[in-house]
């Protein structure tokens, strides 16, 4: 799933110093959409390619874990561009809230939108010393009646 949007963000990437590295502990498997989870990946790795300089590194780790008492994934990007400011950690899954002049501010919160509505969470915080790091936690297996609008 990853894989495929990195092929599809080559465009972004043409021309571009970037690397992407992948770590987990073992197979995570997970009962999504995938389409949608790609859409969740694709938002999160554009921003991150919007932000960082060209020597830009995106980590993803994966790893099984619990959430509300069953079985969940949690997937973590961390990129090495600047630090959230205090206005972008407080808007950033708000509608229509950009720092980006060719976004239009809805990537984010189509994202957030996506994970919860496969019962899990999304977050970003700022990684010490620099960059960010946007947290996926998702159920393994999907809650009875998704909501993915």
């Amino acid at each position: 799933m990853l894989a495929e949007v990195w092929k599809h963000l080559s465009t972004a990437r043409h021309g571009r110093d970037v690397t992407l590295s992948v770590k987990t502990n073992g197979p995570i498997e997970c009962d999504v959409d995938a389409r949608a989870i790609q859409q969740v990946f694709r938002n999160i790795i554009e921003n991150a390619l919007n932000v960082c300089s060209d020597l830009a590194t995106i980590d993803m780790r994966a790893w099984k874990m619990t959430l509300r008492q069953r079985d969940a994934i949690e997937i973590a990007f961390h990129n090495n561009g600047p630090q959230l400011t205090h206005e972008q950690q407080m808007k950033m899954f708000e509608p229509f809230f950009t720092t980006d002049t060719k976004g239009t501010g809805l990537g984010m919160t189509i994202a957030k939108r996506i994970v919860e509505g496969h019962g899990g969470s999304l977050r970003a915080s700022n990684s010490v010393p620099h960059g960010v790091v946007f947290v996926i936690t998702l159920p393994r297996i999907a809650p009875e009646n998704p909501s993915l609008s």
